[in-house]
This record gives structure tokens, C-alpha cells and sequence, in this order.
């Protein structure tokens, strides 16, 4: 009801700096919303290519925030209340706001304004009517294990803000049922509560939980509400939070590796196939997938707005059936995506892009759920339950945890949420919006005529630098073709430098053009881990192709030195029929040197013996 009642407009605005992020939320109203994004060249076209604006602006900077943080939370309250206040109302906080209109929020936002991430917590205040309160202090890193007794004391803080609300809030069914955590804390925790489930070793109690199943809990382990966490630059916390609010989920990706047998078959994604496709998503179910099908269905990379996932393995490798995979093997994404993941040990790291988890939200999964420490396989929510649920408008950060009651795995356990508790994925029929009108743009930059004029100025020239601009803004208008033809017009202009070759890298792999994407990948000045997984999905499917391998040099000199096996394990027929068996042993040698663990050491070590 509350997501429906505002309207949207099909307007996103650009801006460079918080400060004028704050000053363009409150404009705000309950008559119109906008996405509203800090400009870049890798969150910001990923979120226009699956919200397919009709205008894109660009505004200039109003200059830096106050220094003083009780001024930027007033700031804030006001943003908030703007958002939510009656015409005629000049309520200057939220609770102000809230009460004006006779509404009860249901969620509470947790951030601290030294965290990066307080960007999205005043998002989603404004968004779905929450207070907003601040847990400020230092807990620790993301990747770090919160210990018992900070554990308890951080669970005591969190209550103690929800509780200052006014709303009721400590058990299941009263005002409060949400927390939306806006800032960095350990992914692990330990935590006391809860007894252990009958007919289960003791030892399953050992490791820590995961830290947005203690948040929402009572110091006894009851539960009260469900919890999410957003975090992260600024940036990302901003993508985060306006994918959540602003995008619909209505395309689909499965990929199943479980087999329907024993305890597996409750977890398999074919009964959410069937009832998706039902209600009217676009389904593309990759049953019992292997690592070359995931490769070749995400060459050019992986259109999707939900994702599950099924997969056996540990923080840094996942199974599919007999094949091992590295987190170099999580695909490339094109769009927005929220993942369900069924892989114990994935959010072990999370702020790790070595790890499978991490991986997948350096890709741009905006919300992620998944493992911090081995969950047992019935940790998990099934699947066609979680489906169900989703349908049926129960948000994420419920629809995923067993609910008091529920099973033995529903004490505080090892699933985390990563993402807003929020986001909902019903069936696309329930999905529409209100939709407002765009705004003028008065003193604003318009991007589509920006970017006719760069190109103009680009066609004009022999410069790197202008057909850059006149590519990127291609880029962030979606229009990934047109950015392909400049391209190749300033290779015909000789003015493919690294700077345009960057702009246009992303278009080129998504629109598979291999040789056009090879060469501005060798004119990069820098090559990021990005460009080189982009590289191997699209380039890596060649080598086994008839004829000699085209890309074999290129491949060669960019195998991905962390986790080297599964590169060369595509990569090492080829090199010997080009360079010979003994190339192929040197080259294994080389990268055993480096080889982040034991596992990878084995691998090439059997590798090398098929070249003596």
C-alpha cells in the first residue's frame, strides 16, 4: 500500500556530490519521486539500463555539506518529512510528518553519518516512512566477527533506538517489524540465544551467526522483526537503495545445480520456474547447470532482475555438478539484480571480491542473501517457499527467514541479508506505479542532448578524449549500439585511444563484439579485474572453437593470477597448439608460483601432467 501510493516519474537526476543528493531528495513530495543517483560510469548505467528512463538530467554541485552533523540531521528529518507531509503541512520531522497523516511506520533505519552508507539510509527513510535513528560507534569491518560481548551490546543499542520510536516493537505483529541497517558492521557475530534444535550435535552451535538474523532478535533470541543491511560507498549504498525502491522485478535467472534426489529435491528451482512463469515473470530456468553452459549463457553477460542460485562449495569456489568454479566464474551482469544464493560459506566475506558472495555484489547484485558460515542445507528457506512468499508481497527481509516457530533453524542462525529488508517482487501485474510527470529540468543538464552534441564534436575531431565523452554518455543512456559505432568510428578517425577504449569497453562486451572489444581491452591504460572477467566471458568461449584461437595471446597474458587453474584449464589445449607442450608447462609453472591456495596447486599440478 505504501509503495503504490506515491507516484513516480520517469525522470533520473545525476548529481556529483552528496550534498546536492540531499538538496534533490527533498524535492521529494507525495505527489512525485524520481531516482536519484551520485553520477558514475558503473552504478549509474547499470541502474538506466533496467529503469529505461524517458529523461535523464545532470545537476551541478551546491557545494559541501555542513560540517556540523546534528545540522546534517536536521537536514535529514526534513528530507524525510518533506516527502511524507499533507499539502499545506510545513512538519519539519518525520514523526511530525507520520503523524499528520495518521500513518504507523512499520520500519526503523539504523546508520551513523560517519559511515558512507547514511546516503541510503535517508533514501529509504523518505521512501517506505521509517524513522530514522543513529547507531553510531565502532563495531568493526565487514569482513570482521563482531565477539559475543560487543554482539550483545550492539543488539542492546539497536533495541534501545527502535524503542525510542514510541512504537511498539518487541515481538511479531506489532508497529515495528523491519530494521534497515545503513552502515558497515561485522557480516559475523556471535550470539548466545537460542537453544539447540532437537535431534542435533551440539557442535552445530559452534561459528558465529550471521549478523542481520541477531538484528530484530530480543537479548533471548526471540525474534521481533527482520533485519537488512545496506553498505558500502556512497555510491553503492545510493544504487542499493534507489533499486530497491525504483526497479521491477519481473525478469527472472535460475541456474540449478541441485539434483532431485534425498534432501536436494526441496531445494531444486524447477517448482519456481513453473509458478513464476504462472504469474507472468520472464523465466530463464538453467536447470542442473554446468560450468560450460554458465559460461556460454553469460558470455556477454547476464540480464536479470532476480536471481536464485543453487550450488555447493566455500567462500572462494562453487560446484556445479563435477565442476569446480572460482569467483571468477560469477557472471558478468548487465542490469540491477537481487540473489538468492544457496551456497554455504558465500557472505562469509562479503567485502571480499575473491569470495563467491563478494563477487557477485562487485558485479552489481544490490541485494544479496546468502551464507556467512556453514548453514546446514535446511538453514535455508526452500526456494518455492521464499517464492511464494515474494508473490504473496512479503518483503525480502521476511521472506527469507524462517518465522518464529517455524523449525528448529529458526533461532538466530547463519543466513544474512544484505540488501533492503524492504524489497518486494511480486507478480508483474502488481508492480505498476502511479506514474507522475517529469519535471522541466530547469537548471539542469539534459543528457540525451549532451550527449547528441558530444558526438557531434567527437565526429568533428581525431580526439581521444571527445569521443570518450561522446561514448559514455551513450553509455549512460543506454544506447550501447550507438556507443559501438562511435567506437568504431574513432578507430576510422585514429582516435581509439584509452580513454574512449575504456567508455567503450562494457557496450562491446555486451553487444559481443569480439574483435572490437579485444582491441580497446589492449589499448586500456589500466586494466581492471572487471575488464578481465569481462574478457575471459566473452573471448574465453573461443578457444575451444575449430580453427586456430584467434585470442590466445590476449588470454594468455590476462589469466587471472589468484585463481589461475580454471583459466588454464581452457586455455592450455590452445596454447599447445600454438606454442607447444613445453610453453604449456612453463606457463603452469609460472602461475603455480603464485596460486592462492592448496586447491589451486592441485589443480595445476594435474593440469601439467597431462603436457610432459
Amino acid at each position: 500500500m505504501i509503495r503504490g501510493a506515491f507516484p513516480i516519474s520517469s525522470q533520473v537526476v545525476l548529481v556529483p556530490d552528496a550534498a546536492t543528493y540531499l538538496d534533490e531528495l527533498g524535492k521529494w513530495t507525495k505527489h512525485n519521486r524520481w531516482p536519484v543517483l551520485l553520477e558514475d560510469d558503473f552504478y549509474a548505467p547499470m541502474f538506466m539500463r533496467a529503469y529505461q528512463p524517458e529523461v535523464i538530467y545532470r545537476r551541478e554541485s551546491i557545494g559541501a555539506l555542513p560540517p556540523d552533523h546534528d545540522e546534517r540531521k536536521r537536514m535529514i528529518e526534513e528530507i524525510v518529512a518533506r516527502a511524507w507531509r499533507l499539502d499545506g503541512s510545513e512538519a519539519t520531522t518525520s514523526t511530525k510528518a507520520f503523524d499528520e497523516r495518521g500513518f504507523m511506520p512499520v520500519g526503523v533505519v539504523l546508520s551513523s553519518l560517519e559511515d558512507p552508507a547514511w546516503t541510503a539510509a535517508v533514501t529509504l527513510a523518505a521512501a517506505h516512512g521509517q524513522y530514522i535513528r543513529w547507531l553510531d560507534g565502532e563495531w568493526g569491518g565487514l569482513n570482521e566477527i563482531l565477539d559475543l560481548a560487543k554482539t550483545r551490546a550492539l543488539l542492546k543499542e539497536a533495541n534501545s533506538l527502535v524503542d525510542s520510536t514510541g512504537q511498539s516493537w518487541d515481538e511479531i505483529g506489532d508497529a515495528i517489524e523491519l530494521v534497515t541497517v545503513c552502515r558497515t558492521l561485522p557480516a559475523r557475530c556471535f550470539f548466545d540465544a537460542g537453544e539447540l534444535p532437537e535431534g542435533m550435535p551440539p557442535q552445530i552451535l559452534n561459528g558465529p551467526r550471521a549478523i542481520t538474523d541477531c538484528i530484530g532478535r530480543n537479548m533471548d533470541g526471540s525474534r521481533w522483526g527482520f533485519a537488512g543491511m545496506i553498505t558500502g560507498g556512497q555510491r553503492a549504498s545510493v544504487y542499493a537503495a534507489m533499486c530497491s525502491y525504483f526497479l521491477f522485478r519481473t525478469n527472472v535467472w535460475l541456474g540449478n545445480t541441485y539434483p532431485n534426489e534425498e534432501q536436494w529435491a526441496a531445494y531444486r528451482l524447477d517448482e519456481t520456474a513453473a509458478l513464476d512463469d504462472q504469474f507472468g515473470f520472464a523465466v530463464q530456468n538453467h536447470d542442473m547447470l554446468s560450468l560450460p553452459e554458465l559460461r556460454a549463457i553469460s558470455a556477454t553477460g547476464i540480464t536479470s532482475d532476480l536471481a536464485m542460485m543453487t550450488s555447493k562449495g566455500n567462500a572462494d569456489f562453487f560446484d556445479l555438478g563435477t565442476d569446480r568454479a572460482s569467483p571468477f566464474e560469477v557472471p558478468v551482469l548487465n542490469t540491477p539484480t537481487a540473489l538468492y544464493l544457496l551456497h554455504s560459506w558465500s557472505l562469509k566475506t562479503p567485502g571480499d571480491p575473491l569470495s563467491v558472495g563478494g563477487r557477485w555484489m562487485r558485479n552489481g547484485a544490490y541485494a544479496v542473501v546468502g551464507s556467512s558460515h556453514e548453514p546446514l542445507l535446511s538453514g535455508f528457506v526452500p526456494p518455492i517457499v521464499v517464492s511464494k512468499r515474494f508473490i504473496g508481497g512479503i518483503p525480502l527481509g521476511a521472506a527469507v527467514r524462517y518465522w518464529p516457530g517455524e523449525g528448529a533453524l529458526s533461532i538466530p542462525w547463519r543466513i544474512n541479508v544484505l540488501g533492503d529488508p524492504f524489497m518486494r517482487c511480486v507478480r508483474p501485474g502488481e508492480m505498476i506505479r502511479q506514474t507522475a510527470l517529469t519535471g522541466d529540468g530547469a537548471g539542469m543538464t539534459d543528457i540525451a542532448e549532451a550527449a547528441v552534441s558530444a558526438a557531434e564534436r567527437a565526429l568533428e575531431s581525431t580526439d581521444d578524449e571527445r569521443y570518450a565523452e561522446a561514448i559514455r554518455l551513450q553509455v549512460l543512456l543506454g544506447a550501447d549500439l550507438v556507443a559501438v559505432d562511435l567506437w568504431n568510428r574513432a578507430a576510422g578517425a585514429g582516435a581509439d585511444g584509452p580513454s574512449s577504449a575504456k567508455a567503450a569497453i562494457g557496450s562491446l562486451f555486451r553487444e559481443g563484439k569480439a574483435m572490437g572489444f579485444a582491441g580497446a581491452f589492449e589499448r586500456l591504460e589500466h586494466k581492471t579485474s572487471m575488464d578481465r572477467d569481462m574478457l575471459w566471458s566473452l573471448l574465453g568461449n573461443t578457444l575451444s572453437q575449430p580453427g586456430d584461437p584467434v585470442f590466445v595471446d590476449l588470454l594468455d597474458d590476462n589469466v587471472r593470477t589468484r585463481f589461475p587453474s580454471g583459466d588454464m584449464q581452457r586455455l592450455a589445449p590452445a596454447l599447445q597448439r600454438v606454442h607447444g607442450s613445453a610453453y604449456v608447462r612453463q606457463r603452469i609453472n609460472e602461475l603455480g608460483a603464485g596460486a592462492s591456495n592448496q586447491r589451486e596447486q592441485k589443480a595445476l599440478d594435474e593440469l601439467g601432467s597431462r603436457y610432459r
